[in-house]
Protein backbone atom coordinates (compact mmCIF):
# COMPACT_ATOMS: atom_id res chain seq x y z
CA UNK A 1 0.00 0.00 0.00
CA UNK A 2 3.00 2.10 0.60
CA UNK A 3 4.19 2.27 -2.73
CA UNK A 4 0.20 3.06 -4.40
CA UNK A 5 0.21 6.09 -1.52
CA UNK A 6 4.00 7.04 -3.16
CA UNK A 7 2.64 6.76 -6.78
CA UNK A 8 -0.56 9.28 -5.63
CA UNK A 9 1.94 11.90 -4.52
CA UNK A 10 3.37 12.07 -7.98
CA UNK A 11 0.21 11.74 -9.86
CA UNK A 12 -1.05 14.87 -7.80
CA UNK A 13 2.30 16.40 -8.25
CA UNK A 14 2.59 17.17 -4.27
CA UNK A 15 5.60 16.86 -2.77
CA UNK A 16 6.06 13.49 -0.20
CA UNK A 17 7.38 13.87 3.26
CA UNK A 18 10.36 14.78 3.84
CA UNK A 19 10.53 11.75 6.96
CA UNK A 20 8.95 8.36 5.89
CA UNK A 21 8.92 6.02 8.81
CA UNK A 22 7.96 2.61 7.12
CA UNK A 23 6.32 0.15 9.34
CA UNK A 24 4.69 -2.99 8.78
CA UNK A 25 3.03 -3.34 12.38
CA UNK A 26 -0.10 -1.58 12.38
CA UNK A 27 -0.10 -1.16 16.27
CA UNK A 28 3.64 0.42 15.82
CA UNK A 29 2.14 2.82 13.28
CA UNK A 30 -1.10 3.77 15.54
CA UNK A 31 1.00 4.31 18.31
CA UNK A 32 3.21 6.58 16.27
CA UNK A 33 0.58 8.39 15.59
CA UNK A 34 -0.85 8.81 18.74
CA UNK A 35 2.81 10.09 20.08
CA UNK A 36 4.11 12.48 17.28
CA UNK A 37 2.79 14.39 14.45
CA UNK A 38 2.26 11.51 11.88
CA UNK A 39 -0.07 9.83 9.75
CA UNK A 40 -0.52 6.30 8.77
CA UNK A 41 -2.34 4.28 5.77
CA UNK A 42 -4.79 1.82 6.67
CA UNK A 43 -7.72 0.09 5.48
CA UNK A 44 -10.88 1.66 6.16
CA UNK A 45 -12.33 -1.17 7.90
CA UNK A 46 -9.02 -1.40 10.04
CA UNK A 47 -9.16 2.22 10.63
CA UNK A 48 -12.77 1.88 12.03
CA UNK A 49 -12.41 -1.08 14.15
CA UNK A 50 -9.19 -0.17 15.67
CA UNK A 51 -9.20 3.53 15.95
CA UNK A 52 -12.07 4.79 18.40
CA UNK A 53 -13.14 8.30 17.13
CA UNK A 54 -12.45 10.02 20.41
CA UNK A 55 -9.20 9.61 19.76
CA UNK A 56 -7.99 9.69 16.28
CA UNK A 57 -9.50 11.29 13.25
CA UNK A 58 -10.14 9.58 10.01
CA UNK A 59 -8.68 11.78 7.33
CA UNK A 60 -11.02 12.10 3.59
CA UNK A 61 -9.99 10.12 1.00
CA UNK A 62 -11.45 10.11 -1.93
CA UNK A 63 -8.69 7.82 -3.51
CA UNK A 64 -9.47 4.32 -4.18
CA UNK A 65 -6.23 2.60 -3.21
CA UNK A 66 -5.25 -1.00 -5.12
CA UNK A 67 -2.40 -2.94 -3.99
CA UNK A 68 -1.12 -5.65 -6.87
CA UNK A 69 -1.01 -8.80 -6.26
CA UNK A 70 1.74 -10.34 -3.86
CA UNK A 71 2.64 -14.11 -2.30
CA UNK A 72 3.89 -16.18 0.28
CA UNK A 73 7.29 -17.50 -0.05
CA UNK A 74 8.94 -21.06 1.31
CA UNK A 75 11.66 -23.11 1.24
CA UNK A 76 11.32 -25.43 -1.47
CA UNK A 77 12.80 -28.58 0.29
CA UNK A 78 11.99 -27.73 4.17
CA UNK A 79 8.51 -28.59 5.99
CA UNK A 80 6.14 -25.70 6.96
CA UNK A 81 5.60 -25.39 10.62
CA UNK A 82 1.82 -27.10 11.63
CA UNK A 83 0.28 -23.20 12.15
CA UNK A 84 2.42 -22.10 8.51
CA UNK A 85 0.81 -25.33 7.29
CA UNK A 86 -2.89 -24.01 8.45
CA UNK A 87 -1.97 -20.97 7.08
CA UNK A 88 -1.18 -21.71 3.74
CA UNK A 89 -3.84 -24.47 3.72
CA UNK A 90 -6.34 -21.68 4.71
CA UNK A 91 -5.43 -19.11 1.68
CA UNK A 92 -5.17 -21.77 -1.12
CA UNK A 93 -9.19 -22.33 -0.07
CA UNK A 94 -10.04 -18.55 0.06
CA UNK A 95 -8.07 -18.51 -3.07
CA UNK A 96 -10.04 -21.50 -4.58
CA UNK A 97 -13.01 -20.04 -3.86
CA UNK A 98 -12.37 -16.70 -5.05
CA UNK A 99 -11.20 -17.97 -8.66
Amino acid sequence: MRQRVDSLFLHHQVVPPRQIVDAADLLLSLALVDKSDTITVTTREVADLLCPPQRFHLLPFSETLSVQPYGLVSLRHQRLSPGAAVLMSTLREIIAQGA
